[in-house]
């Protein structure tokens, strides 16, 4: 391989050479040079290698940082692909899977008194491969004749799922959420990442309460059936 530079004189030795000059492009090609078809400059050996390395510095410093960029491209088009075809996952069974699960095994967020229903209703914040970043609304409800009353009050609060997927159906293996108090900010903070921490004020907190009041009347009216 030959760098090869737009000459202004011959040369007049016929052995491989590169030639360079400050006031032209350098041009590579890949060539066996024979005697009389290439052009140099500098008659001193010298002179060649000092400029054969500057050059080779430049080449290569270049390579590296194009390699770079477009290394830094591939990882963020890979995280972005990553959440946005993780989120299209998320199907309708995957949702029942969910409030199942948040309704049946997360009594340590919100206790259920004897008598009563717990209704849940969340909201999507983000999603990885191995979690779910959620807003969770647990309210407690009992039937008293014939009506449906709002007993003991609501917990909202964010929680993080802990998931697999087996054969393609979603599985949820545990759960972690902020303890109250001046916990909140540190919990917080170690469990939800800079997105998902800055969702949680535009969460529609009055849809979430609407979606759980529909979802007690039916589930108290099919139980007194």
């Amino acid at each position: 391989m030959v760098i090869i530079y737009y000459p202004l004189k011959p040369a007049r030795q016929g052995k491989k050479a590169l030639l360079t000059h400050h006031y032209f492009k350098y041009a590579l090609l890949y060539h066996k040079c024979n005697r009389n078809n290439y052009f140099g400059l500098s008659r001193d050996p010298k002179v060649n290698e000092k400029l054969n390395m500057k050059l080779k510095f430049f080449l290569i410093s270049r390579l590296i940082l194009l390699f770079l960029i477009i290394t830094l491209l591939t990882i963020a088009i890979l995280i972005f692909n990553t959440k946005t075809i993780t989120l299209e996952k998320i199907t309708n069974v995957d949702k029942e899977t969910i409030l199942k699960y948040l309704e049946m095994k997360t009594e340590n967020i919100s206790l259920t008194h004897e008598g009563s229903t717990m209704v849940s209703a969340f909201h999507i914040l983000e999603v990885t491969p191995n979690k779910i970043y959620i807003w969770v609304l647990k309210s407690e409800y009992v039937k008293y004749r014939n009506e449906i009353l709002y007993l003991m009050g609501a917990t909202s609060l964010p929680v993080v799922l802990y998931i697999k997927k087996i054969n393609g159906k979603l599985e949820i293996i545990n759960h972690k959420f902020p303890r109250d108090g001046t916990y909140w900010s540190r919990d917080v903070n170690r469990l939800f990442p800079t997105t998902v921490i800055k969702s949680f004020n535009n969460i529609d907190k009055e849809s979430l309460q609407n979606m759980i009041n529909d979802r007690a009347r039916n589930l108290l009216s099919n139980m007194s059936q």
